[in-house]
């Protein structure tokens, strides 16, 4: 009998100890619940009762009054109203953004509208100035070759055979090989100067074409001009355009002078 009871002691203490755990526990989200409600909107708060002789706790949810509903509703459009403003103002500042960009748009529109005929200008003239380099060049390049018509090149004189005067010494020369009567009445030698880089040719610009013509052809049919036992070469100075060309005719010239000299078969 004593062990029942005392088995039935601690089941009892174990059940009341059990309990009070339950209402402390009860209590504690009682007091977290209050402490919430009071931060909620008036339709949200709750109302905690308890009967502590019996150790319940219940939650019974606040049943709303007309007034707390017009509470409510107008604390809901304050927060709305708050809201609303702030994206009104963030709207604002994206329309005036959007200005300004539509502004700079605008405005870069309109600059390479200019750019663009200038750019079309620019180009007309780009192109005129190149159609007038390229006549230009071209008049230069005639203007070069006839006055390059009356110079001769004179290779194989030694050096400084030629001092004090280039021209008298070429002119002296000149009429020791060929007959002076083959040669105009004006025969002179204008000007004559060594050539910078080897084989230092004398560079002579003749006076009249004339004589230069004579000079050129006299000498090639001499074969072997000479100057103190030395072979002198005589070349005339064109430019490369000219020479070019020089090819190009004697190419197609050749075969019609080589048909007419061998004469019909």
């Amino acid at each position: 009998m004593v062990v029942l009871r005392g088995e039935r002691w601690r089941r009892q203490h174990t059940i009341r100890s059990n309990m009070v755990k339950d209402k402390a526990t009860k209590l504690a989200q009682a007091n977290k619940i209050i402490n919430h409600s009071h931060t909620l909107p008036p339709t949200e708060r709750m109302e905690v009762a308890g009967d502590h002789r019996l150790g319940t706790l219940e939650m019974v949810t606040h049943n709303p009054s007309l007034a707390d509903l017009v509470e409510a509703i107008n604390y809901s459009k304050a927060k709305m109203v708050n809201k609303i403003e702030a994206v009104a103002v963030d709207i604002t500042s994206l329309c005036a953004d959007l200005c300004k960009v539509s502004e700079r748009v605008t405005d870069t529109e309109q600059n390479m509208e200019v750019l663009q005929r200038e750019v079309c200008s620019l180009n007309a003239t780009v192109s005129g100035l190149q159609k007038l380099t390229l006549r230009l060049d071209e008049r230069v390049e005639d203007s070069k070759g006839r006055s390059r018509r009356k110079n001769l090149h004179f290779v194989g004189f030694p050096e400084k055979v030629e001092e004090p005067s280039t021209e008298l010494f070429l002119e002296e020369w000149i009429t020791t090989i060929l007959k002076p009567e083959s040669l105009s009445y004006f025969f002179t030698i204008k000007r004559a100067h060594r050539a910078l880089v080897p084989p230092r040719a004398i560079i002579a610009h003749l006076f009249n074409y004339c004589d230069c013509h004579v000079i050129f052809q006299c000498t090639q049919a001499l074969k072997l001009p000479s100057y103190q036992g030395r072979h002198i070469s005589i070349f005339p100075n064109y430019t490369q355009q000219v020479q070019e060309q020089q090819k190009t005719f004697t190419a197609v010239i050749q075969p019609s002078i080589s048909s007419q000299t061998s004469g019909p078969t």
